[in-house]
């Protein structure tokens, strides 16, 4: 019982943090976000401004024909960037992995993801009605695991 209560207060907050996700006009923007957004990625388009947490901004956005997902700090400051890809460019360590351990699993979305100290890949695995995300470090090494649903 406290199990489905877990869960069901984690889709709750999910549900809650999600609708309040709003996009951001690029003129509302902190002069410092739009700054270090133009000299960490110079030639982007279509930047798609969010604000997903409470002192951050997201942005989605392609550069040189591949999509993006950055964060920024509301002052400006960098803080992670997802560059997404296709299941066929992964690792062969990581793919093996998912074809192992879900081997009716489908990969709907994968990532390599950089922060200030690591970049990991980034998978996530639908097995039936379960979406788990699966975190590697480069050499295709596990680090993390969870089931979402």
């Amino acid at each position: 019982m406290k199990k489905v209560l877990a869960i069901a207060c984690l889709l709750s907050l999910f549900s809650i943090t999600h609708s309040m996700s709003q996009n951001i006009a690029p003129e509302s923007l902190p002069a410092s976000v739009k700054s270090k957004f133009n000299e960490k990625f110079p030639g982007a388009v279509m930047p798609i401004w969010k604000q997903e947490a409470p002192g951050f901004v997201d942005v989605n956005f392609t550069l040189d024909k591949k999509k993006y997902h950055a964060t920024f700090a509301g002052h400006g400051d960098w803080v992670s960037t997802t560059q997404y890809f296709k299941v066929e460019e992964l690792p062969a360590t990581i793919s093996t992995y998912v074809s192992t351990e879900f081997p009716k699993g489908k990969i709907i979305s994968s990532g390599l993801t950089e922060t200030k100290t690591e970049k990991t890949y980034e998978v996530s695995v639908r097995n039936g009605g379960v979406l788990t995300e699966l975190v590697f470090d480069l050499e295709g090494k596990l680090k993390f695991k969870e089931q979402i649903e």
